[in-house]
């Protein structure tokens, strides 16, 4: 997903009316790992579902992470680590492009 309108609105849809990030936890605030966080729409509805939880979020791409901070800061999250990498499988060097 990108930072436009349409890719909101789609992303919004998918996790906040159909819930695909959905789990439950006994743990009231469990750690919760974000390969991918993008603008931080999925670290939105994790932190209300779990206000409590601490969040270990990254999102490779330069000009996309600008807006995830952007938009944690704005909405004064605690306990989100944020990271301008990606995760892999291995340890290893990856040629990105962004959108």
């Amino acid at each position: 997903m990108g930072a436009d309108g349409l890719s909101f609105v789609f992303t919004y849809q998918e996790i906040f009316v159909n819930h695909i990030y959905r789990f439950s936890s006994k743990n009231r605030s469990p750690v919760i790992v974000d390969c991918g966080a993008n603008i931080g729409l999925s670290i939105l509805y994790f932190k209300k579902i779990f206000p409590d939880a601490s969040i270990i979020a990254f999102e490779p791409d330069k000009n996309i992470f600008r807006i995830l901070e952007l938009n944690i800061s704005s909405f004064n999250l605690s306990n989100v680590e944020l990271f301008n990498k990606a995760v892999w499988v291995e340890d290893t060097i990856l040629d990105f492009q962004s959108e």
